[in-house]
């Protein structure tokens, strides 16, 4: 939730950047550190998304564009291309215990492949400044969310079970 927000954060107070790809190409550093930055980067949005049933997306996409100043346009293709093994890895591994429903997965895929190919073209039609405002919304939206979850979740627990400042 605080990754979500200060990502949203940086989103929102930064412009287009000098340096940032708006042709679809970006130069990756190829360094050492550079590949190893990207392989923490896709091994945190794996596990994020195998543990919590969360796209790739809401890591790949503020770390591209923060951290990397790939374009907003190009740090969401890359984002999708990448979910699909992830998704992929974790839906079989889910599947080997008996934790997917597929006949409804084939319905909500086929509904997801006409959205995919609605939803690109118009990210696709929008330009990077406004893309990135409403991809920052959105991350703002999914914090408060969790927020507000958190929230009435404590608020329901009975007093025995909410931890007092003296015992933790």
């Amino acid at each position: 939730m605080a990754l979500a927000l200060a990502s949203a954060v940086r989103m929102f107070l930064e412009g287009d950047a000098p340096g940032r790809a708006a042709t679809g190409t970006a130069s990756i550093d190829a360094s050492w550190a550079g590949v190893i930055g990207f392989v923490v980067i896709g091994f945190g949005a794996g596990v994020l998304g195998a543990l919590m049933g969360v796209g790739g997306g809401i890591v790949y996409v503020p770390a591209l564009v923060t951290l990397y100043g790939f374009e907003q346009h190009l740090a969401q293709g890359t984002s999708l291309a990448v979910i699909v093994p992830t998704a992929l890895v974790a839906a079989i591994t889910h599947s080997r215990r008996g934790q997917v429903d597929w006949p409804l997965a084939l319905l909500l895929g086929a509904g997801g492949l006409a959205g995919g190919w609605a939803g690109a073209r118009l990210a696709l039609a929008l330009d990077a400044p406004l893309l990135r405002v409403l991809f920052a919304s959105f991350l703002v939206l999914m914090a408060l969310r969790m927020l507000w979850r958190a929230w009435r979740h404590h608020r329901a627990l009975p007093e025995a079970e909410i931890p007092s400042p003296q015992t933790g």
